[in-house]
């Protein structure tokens, strides 16, 4: 959720852990001297209390579950834009790929369960400001139902439809393959590491590189398809050798 919003606010995106701040982004934030942090998503009293005296304003935005706090970082950081992408607020990667696509259109990400939605996300397409709707996933992940109701409120919903991280990839670089947004880079991370995924949104959101998730050996055909037509491009490739194989991005899966 936090990848877009820097995209936004063209702000720097460092990730901490739940409970403590590590020395080394307690370094970084003492080094950049933030006029604001925002924190997105629930952390401790002592987290707050150490960010505190780095800023002179800390606000942490935060809702009872995931989703919620997805519908509260919209109506913050997005309050007019007429794009959104949906996906379930349980399937990680599709959460990833979300985030990947939103980053780079500097747009909100919301979540929610694979039959119903909540009243508040109801409201948020109750205003008419939303034009645009991508649904993330399968009717498995977001049901017909989902679907239905946010197609009722916004005309232009399409749904990327695969219950295959990599096939979800490849479908949305598919916005790239024409050559009408050309990217300088791409930022690859293996899906099966969550954290080299939020380490991958935080290179998205400062550089525009698009996602692409690969195997440990290689580029999945659907994205070598997008990224082989731009051979100038930078790849900052996130993890170790166990994760992505050297020069992973100039390996295409058979």
């Amino acid at each position: 959720l936090a990848a877009p919003v820097a995209a936004k606010i063209n702000g720097n995106l460092l990730l901490t852990k739940p409970n403590a701040l590590p020395s080394s982004i307690s370094a970084e934030v003492t080094r950049l001297k933030p006029s604001a942090i925002f924190v997105i998503g629930t952390i401790s009293e002592a987290q707050k209390t150490a960010l505190g005296k780095l800023t002179p304003r800390l606000e942490v935005v935060t809702a009872a579950d995931k989703s919620e706090t997805a519908l509260v970082v919209a109506k913050r950081f997005f309050p007019n834009d007429p794009n959104v992408y949906i996906a379930n607020s349980g399937k990680a990667t599709e959460i990833a790929n979300a985030s990947g696509r939103a980053t780079l259109a500097k747009a909100p990400v919301l979540l929610t369960g694979p039959t119903q939605t909540s009243a508040s996300f109801k409201a948020y397409f109750a205003t008419g400001k939303v034009t645009s709707a991508r649904v993330i996933g399968p009717v498995a992940s977001l049901s017909a139902t989902v679907f239905n109701e946010v197609k009722a409120k916004v005309s232009k919903t399409t749904r990327v439809n695969s219950s295959d991280a990599f096939a979800i990839n490849g479908a949305l670089l598919g916005d790239f393959d024409a050559g009408s947004i050309r990217p300088k880079g791409f930022a690859l991370a293996n899906p099966g590491s969550s954290a080299d995924i939020a380490v991958a949104l935080l290179v998205s959101a400062r550089t525009g590189y698009p996602l692409v998730l690969a195997t440990q050996t290689c580029v999945p055909q659907t994205a070598w398809a997008v990224t082989s037509k731009y051979p100038g491009a930078n790849y900052s490739v996130v993890g170790t050798t166990s994760d992505l194989v050297s020069d992973i991005q100039k390996k295409r899966c058979a």
